[in-house]
């Protein structure tokens, strides 16, 4: 999974990761435990982020989802 992220990706401070399902945050948990990423569960319809608060955002795998 990690593979498909650009190299020097790991070289910010953090990462902040949601999804909508607390069992997916869960299998992230385990196959990222060696990296700085915070995550939680959160409904992308309605996320609680002021404008401004992050350089980047990237989303996978859940477009199919908003057709």
């Amino acid at each position: 999974m990690w593979s498909n992220f650009p190299k020097g990706t790991f070289s910010v401070p953090s990462w902040e990761a949601t999804d909508f399902s607390e069992k997916m945050i869960e299998e992230a948990k385990v196959r990222t435990s060696n990296l700085p990423v915070t995550f939680t569960v959160q409904d992308a319809t309605n996320l609680p982020y002021e404008d401004g608060r992050f350089d980047t955002v990237v989303i996978a795998n859940a477009l199919h989802n908003y057709a």
